[in-house]
């Protein structure tokens, strides 16, 4: 008997293909520009007991690659055989994400053993992760305008709820409802002190006696992400000391938008968060009063209310590639967040696409609109309607620096042949900046084949004979 299992495609192998199906292959040929797409074969099995899967033209219709093979033409070594032919090809695989064994057929034995390398393929992918075309932005767009109506329909029943499951289960099915099933991470529905534990897990302790609800939740579509974190009174109105504290993080928020532009260190922007909250909490008179706002810092005292990142790239999964933690910094203030290459000194470098997890006043789209959008046709351009500013609610803020067309993909291959560092192209200077916000021309929700294509336009002479190939 065949019993269902939860899938989630592998993000490096949906990037490349906006194909969410499990069990398939890819393959893409440099030389040939051809990409190419096995997929399961039909099994009588499967289909008495989950129905008929996708067919071979199907899937031709549905993404965008040359050719769909299934996965018994790429076991057979037939297909393998007919692109490595008699010259010995260069491969570019993710190490465990290939099955190998394809290569020990006898159709295939008959060519020359391929070159394999396992190192450039996941590299090169996850730097061309960090930066996000106009067709992504619209997929994480519509995931936190789900997202945050979720958020809503949360507050407007906090009054009826008794448990924090009963809210948990309000903003997975808002979410399920508006086509967003999955979630990009476990929920965190904390009530009272239950929220200072910052990966509170449980979600079912009772509201009696709590004051406030920390909600961290975002949903996922099409396998791009949200992420949101909202406090506010179970009892419909804060206390003087939450209000309190509450304002101080809004003032947090607000003075570090204030500096984020090009050129800014993203280490400077989170220093300034903790200088905020060094201040404000000695107003209070949670700190000493004699103490300076320097002394307060250098005993690192503020990393006990403030322990984690200002923020993170975000995208198809919540904390995306492109981060590379510091974790040798000898200052623990800094160790304790990830440092975001992407805002350094030169304004030309590619930018985060990050999520800030801080109070924010709100716009909202519309539940009749949630409903009726086309799964496949995102419109991040529907009208967006503001809500009474006094209610402080889920916002989806996004920091989009600057952005540029996904070219680094060859370069980073290119220079790695050549063994030198990866070189900024000045033709892609002239294709930066910001754009409108609709979704680019890719068939349903994805944009795999677009970035192969701007890739093979730019590859001039590289030199590179070899294919990618990965699950």
């Amino acid at each position: 008997m065949l019993r269902r299992y939860c899938h989630r495609q592998r993000r490096h192998f949906y990037y490349l293909t906006g194909c969410d199906l499990p069990d398939c292959s890819f393959a893409y040929e440099i030389d040939a520009d051809k990409s190419t797409l096995w997929i399961p074969p039909v099994d009588p099995e499967v289909v008495m007991w989950a129905g008929m899967p996708l067919l071979k033209q199907q899937a031709m219709d549905r993404f965008d690659v040359d050719e769909v093979l299934t996965r018994d033409e790429l076991k057979s070594g037939e297909s393998l055989s007919r692109m490595l032919g008699k010259q010995q090809s260069n491969l570019m695989v993710i190490e465990d994400r290939v099955d190998l064994s394809v290569f020990e057929s006898n159709n295939v034995k008959e060519q020359q053993n391929p070159k394999i390398d396992f190192s450039w393929a996941r590299k090169a992918i996850e730097v061309c992760r960090v930066v996000k075309d106009d067709h992504e932005i619209a997929m994480i767009r519509h995931a936190n305008a789900v997202s945050s109506y979720a958020h809503e329909q949360v507050l407007a029943s906090v009054k009826r709820a008794k448990n924090e499951r009963e809210l948990n289960a309000v903003f997975v099915m808002h979410c399920h409802a508006n086509g967003c099933r999955e979630q990009a991470y476990g929920c965190i529905c904390a009530s009272g002190t239950n929220a200072s534990t910052l990966h509170y897990v449980h979600n079912d302790m009772p509201l009696t006696g709590r004051l406030n609800l920390l909600l961290d939740a975002g949903c996922e579509w099409q396998c791009y992400c949200s992420d949101i974190t909202r406090t506010f009174p179970l009892h419909g109105k804060f206390t003087k000391e939450s209000k309190e504290i509450y304002e101080l993080v809004l003032l947090m928020q607000s003075t570090c938008m204030k500096m984020i532009r090009a050129g800014v260190l993203w280490e400077d922007v989170h220093m300034k968060a903790h200088t905020v909250a060094a201040e404000g909490l000695r107003q209070l008179g949670i700190f000493h009063s004699h103490l300076s706002t320097q002394d307060i810092l250098d005993s690192h005292i503020t990393t006990r209310f403030f322990p984690h990142g200002l923020g993170h790239y975000l995208g198809m999964v919540t904390h995306d590639t492109g981060g590379n933690a510091n974790y040798e910094d000898p200052n623990p203030p800094v160790d304790r967040f990830r440092t975001l290459l992407a805002c350094l000194n030169n304004p030309q470098s590619p930018p985060p696409f990050a999520s800030l997890s801080c109070p924010s006043t709100t716009n909202h789209i519309p539940s009749q609109q949630l409903k009726s959008r086309s799964p496949s046709h995102p419109s991040p351009s529907l009208p967006l309607h503001s809500i009474d500013p006094r209610h402080r609610l889920p916002q989806p803020l996004l920091i989009l620096l600057r952005r540029h067309q996904p070219q680094r993909l060859l370069r980073l291959v290119r220079d790695q042949q050549a063994e030198t560092r990866v070189r900024h192209d000045a033709r892609a200077d002239e294709e930066t900046g910001l754009h409108g916000e609709g979704a680019v021309g890719c068939p349903e929700g994805h944009c795999g084949q677009a970035w192969l294509q701007e890739w093979r336009r730019s590859c001039g002479d590289t030199g590179v004979s070899g294919w990618w190939v990965g699950r």
